[in-house]
């Protein structure tokens, strides 16, 4: 249950850590803090952006993350929802968002979509350097990176990790190392992997080549027990089945177009990644001996089936994928559904697919449309659902994203649907989560358009995501994109709460301590319910109000039983550290740049190489 989506998001880091791990803070909160933190060094060295949350093993004590060579963006060119939709922030920002800054004196420094873009597409003729730098973390959390696919040692290759086991096993994807010489190719743009605890790499790929190595991801390992009593160790992920018109043209403009464009389509990623998916399981439960496996299609008719009985226009590309598992095999994620006939035309819907008693994966997905309730017209007006992650309780969350303009933002909001009973539950439509201050005083939190997204749940019922920010209510359409907060939500009592309220300590005097972290992305949680997240450290008090001066980090939150009950924590804003937390920010003449003050971070989707 580790599958971590994120959806349209930005990616504009801009300090970097330096520090080591550190040991825990503020013992008695709610939640205690671990640190860490990567040194722009030696396997790190071309780290410019990160740390950033990934994924936690089901106990708590592994972990995984990435960090990243270039302000990329929340954009897996595997999933059509991560990018397909242009940007619809002012033009100051999408600029920046696709440019990167005009300040050389930052990381972002004209290296953002576009720089990415164009060293993908100028690979041929130039030395191609990798992306994406992953790690996994054991308990001294201690940074390890990982490396697939690039025997030959060259630095050309991308790996994301996506999943990490109790054990220490990996999946993930990455692709084949670039040759030594112009003009520089290489053997496929991503296939999955499995990496076991020792340490041998397992290449899972598609059934079908279909051309230049075919596709493939990896995003879930998991121990499933099949109503047979019979237990397999599986992989979940898609993989390609063919290519729209059986051409190769959109694979070409996708990894080779020569075309500039601008920030409102990010290039030709609408092109992207060449081939049609479907979801795609593997079995590793006796290993991998030959180094490689092709696994199955998890649906019927692969090459023929989406949700809405594909036919017509063969040049549209579908796409699907599998995002995660219960302890039964139940599978969830998205299939796509033809809207109309362009190239830009599918819609991603939320899905469910349940296998046989003996493990087989041969039926239709189930397409969980109760999640579009409140919506008229949602071919129109939603452009996106897909289901992350679920319980083996039966719960499944995920996400719905608008095409619709509503409260002056294009919002993005999490559910709940129960797959027993049938039913879903949006718990923050038009409505911010509450912070402490808001629940002494009785502030009411409706706001049309708020923002929420949801990206694991545990079998105790807790779901973690993130949410726009207190204070962050200013109109995102044409406008400024908001500030993300991290929030825990109890299924059960059916209430949300910012972490940063939960990090908090009051000794025997009374005086309240808050730590300077700002925590922005909660990723993933353990059964225990343990949390990893994304967010930023400060320095001083200074530059915690002021977000000035903010080091990236990635954090290990441990639940404290001793804390006592949920609504009993201190008041954090009783803290002299955040005497002044409430004050309104002031955003320097509306310039578009206090984006790159706040340093909001990479979305890390668990999926994107390129």
């Amino acid at each position: 249950m580790n599958v971590k989506l994120s959806a349209l998001s930005i990616a504009l880091g801009l300090a970097y850590a330096t520090t080591t791990a550190a040991a825990p803070v503020n013992p008695g909160a709610y939640y205690e803090i671990e640190e860490v933190a990567i040194n722009k060094a030696g396997d790190f060295e071309q780290a410019n952006f990160g740390p950033y949350a990934v994924a936690i093993s089901p106990d708590g004590r592994q972990a995984a993350g990435l960090t990243t060579r270039s302000s990329i963006g929340a954009i897996d060119y595997g999933l059509h929802f991560t990018y397909e939709r242009e940007c619809y922030y002012s033009t100051t920002i999408c600029e920046v968002i696709y440019q990167g800054s005009n300040n050389a004196a930052q990381s972002t420094y004209e290296n953002a979509i576009r720089k990415w873009r164009l060293d993908e597409t100028n690979a041929a003729s130039s030395y191609y350097r990798s992306q994406f730098i992953p790690f996994t973390l054991g308990a001294d959390l201690n940074p390890s990176r990982i490396e697939v696919f690039d025997n030959a040692n060259t630095g050309s290759t991308d790996q994301v990790v996506t999943d990490i086991s109790d054990s220490g096993e990996t999946v993930g994807y990455g692709s084949a190392s670039y040759s030594t010489g112009v003009p520089f190719s290489r053997d496929f743009t991503r296939h999955a992997f499995y990496k076991s605890a020792t340490g041998e790499v397992c290449q899972l790929k598609p059934t079908t080549d279909v051309t230049r190595g075919g596709y493939s991801a990896a995003y879930n390992i998991s121990e499933v027990t099949l109503a047979s009593g019979e237990t397999r160790k599986l992989v979940f992920g898609h993989a390609s089945v063919n290519r729209p018109n059986n051409e190769n043209v959109y694979l070409d403009r996708c990894f080779a177009s020569t075309a500039d464009d601008n920030s409102r389509d990010y290039n030709e990623l609408t092109y992207c990644p060449g081939f049609n998916t479907q979801p795609w399981v593997w079995d590793v439960t006796n290993g991998c001996e030959t180094g490689e496996l092709t696994g199955n299609a998890m649906v019927a008719n692969p090459t023929e089936q989406w949700l809405d009985k594909r036919g017509g226009d063969r040049s549209t590309i579908y796409s699907a994928a599998a995002f995660n598992s219960d302890d039964k095999g139940v599978v969830v994620g998205f299939s796509t559904q033809r809207i109309n006939n362009t190239e830009r035309g599918d819609r991603a819907r939320a899905t469910y697919i349940v296998p046989s008693d003996t493990g087989e994966y041969a039926s239709n997905p189930v397409e969980i449309t109760q999640v579009e309730q409140g919506v008229g017209d949602p071919n129109d007006n939603l452009r996106h659902t897909w289901a992350v992650d679920i319980n083996n309780n039966g719960l499944i969350v995920g996400n719905r994203v608008f095409e619709l303009v509503k409260g002056r933002n294009r919002p993005t909001e999490f559910f709940v649907f129960d797959k027993s009973t049938q039913s879903a539950i949006l718990p923050l439509v038009d409505k911010n989560i509450r912070t402490k201050q808001d629940r002494v005083g009785a502030t009411d939190n409706n706001k049309p358009g708020a923002n929420s997204q949801a990206s694991a749940i545990n079998d105790a019922g807790i779901v973690v995501g993130w949410a726009d920010a207190p204070g962050e209510t200013q109109p995102v359409e044409s406008g400024n994109p908001r500030r993300q907060a991290a929030f825990v939500y109890d299924v059960t009592t059916q209430d949300a709460w910012y972490l940063n309220d939960l990090v908090c300590t009051k000794d025997a005097q009374g005086v309240v301590k808050q730590p300077y972290y700002r925590l922005e992305k909660a990723k993933d949680i353990s059964d225990d319910g343990t949390i990893l997240a994304t967010g930023y450290r400060y320095d001083n008090k200074d530059d915690f109000i002021n977000m000035l001066n903010a080091h990236p980090v990635m954090l290990k939150l441990n639940r404290n039983l001793e804390a006592g009950d949920i609504n009993s924590q201190p008041n954090c804003y009783d803290s002299k550290e955040a005497e002044e937390v409430d004050k309104p920010f002031q955003r320097s003449g509306g310039n578009a740049f206090w984006l790159l003050l706040l340093g909001l971070p990479l979305l890390v989707m668990r999926k994107f190489t390129k």
